[in-house]
């Protein structure tokens, strides 16, 4: 719990600082109660003004506490009373209260929510994080691919749309809707999520599936860009982009969908740097391992593509294939929950100030930061070492 009133000192007693702290869970726990950042922003500044100035009143901020610096007891007449206004809307700034608003993320009102766009909601991180997002007080159109999907996913701000982001009809019937939205709202935000796995050597992977791969997890994204950026420009909303740690790291095995992800992180940069002169933010965020159904995913489609590679290529990577799916199982129980991936991308749709990146997970966090200093050799050796303890042991 943040603590604001710290810094305003002693003479704030207890039952004071619990009455300032429960209208803080109030104003800013419960934010979306505002329909506008101005107004949540003047009527804290207004409460934290008039709660100043009834305590100078009764004595208590007026310098005759007992640890005031000059130990007077002497009383002070009480000052004008501060009332914010179009000259004066940020009082609080005089009591160390700067940080505590800086640090809280504004949504809108019940009555005005903004809508959020999250592709790839049926499971795991997008239906995580649609669920925040509802709860942090968005509408969120949830892209899934089937009805049943959409059926587990309803829920108070959520609205379930079967979106193939590969499929310009469900492009179109989606910019469609967010522009003729009944209630008139905004899109605030695009999160790229959606995507499919691809793992197996780079020689044996054939082109179709590179093709398959390309094709949902960098051109759809893009074709979903192209599509709401207009929207986005209007509202000088934000686009969040799922890359991965395999965006920043590959490794024997990950080529093709590290390929993806490194292509995405390519995209951003660009589109980070085109489109801010326009109100739009760009950022990524970079999960490691995450409990998510992708890994067993990823290990069905390993064993298919091991089932027909010709005799030369099993012998050539015949033990890497059956290490991989010990090594994306070994990684994935390692991560953290879709839950706590879904905070992490929902900060990164609201936060005030974003970073370019958010990057899920210590291990993610570690060697992404490992590959920006370390030789190319010496990351080669950690990776491989890594994975050749998925091998099958030599008899």
């Amino acid at each position: 719990m943040v603590q604001p009133m710290g810094r305003v000192g002693p003479a704030l007693d207890n039952a004071a600082s619990e009455s300032f702290h429960s209208v803080l869970k109030v104003e800013y726990v419960h934010r979306h109660t505002f329909r506008t950042r101005a107004e949540a922003r003047l009527k804290t500044a207004t409460w934290i003004a008039d709660f100043y100035n009834t305590k100078r009143r009764h004595g208590a901020l007026a310098g005759n506490h007992p640890s005031s610096s000059n130990g007077s007891s002497r009383k002070r007449e009480p000052g004008p009373i501060r009332k914010a206004g179009p000259h004066n809307q940020r009082p609080y700034e005089n009591w160390g209260l700067t940080r505590v608003w800086q640090n809280f993320e504004v949504t809108k009102s019940s009555e005005t929510q903004d809508l959020v766009i999250v592709t790839g909601a049926s499971t795991g991180m997008g239906a995580a994080t649609a669920r925040e997002l509802a709860r942090r007080g968005f509408h969120v159109l949830a892209g899934v691919r089937r009805d049943s999907d959409g059926d587990a996913l309803v829920a108070d701000g959520i609205e379930p749309v079967i979106l193939d982001i590969t499929d310009q009809d469900h492009i179109r019937a989606l910019v469609a809707r967010v522009d003729d939205d009944p209630q008139g709202r905004v899109l605030r935000a695009l999160v790229n999520n959606a995507g499919i796995p691809g793992a197996g050597p780079v020689e044996a992977m054939p082109l179709d599936e590179w093709r398959r791969l390309f094709e949902v997890n960098v051109f759809g994204h893009i074709a979903m860009t192209q599509a709401l950026l207009p929207g986005l420009v209007r509202s000088k909303g934000r686009i969040v982009n799922i890359t991965s740690l395999n965006g920043k790291l590959s490794m024997a095995g990950y080529g093709p969908y590290a390929s993806t992800k490194f292509a995405m992180e390519a995209v951003s940069d660009a589109l980070r740097n085109e489109v801010a002169p326009y109100g739009v933010q760009v950022v990524v965020v970079e999960p490691g391992g995450v409990k998510t159904k992708l890994a067993d995913h990823g290990t069905a489609a390993l064993n298919r593509l091991s089932a027909r590679m010709p005799q030369e290529q099993s012998a050539r990577y015949g033990d890497l294939m059956k290490a991989l799916p010990s090594h994306i199982a070994a990684f994935t129980k390692a991560g953290m929950t879709s839950d706590a991936a879904g905070r992490t991308i929902a900060k990164a749709v609201t936060d005030r100030k974003p970073r370019t990146r958010y990057t899920i997970g210590a291990m993610a966090t570690f060697l992404i930061r490992a590959s920006r200093f370390l030789p190319d050799r010496m990351l080669d050796r950690m990776t491989t070492s890594d994975l050749h303890k998925h091998y099958p042991a030599r008899t």
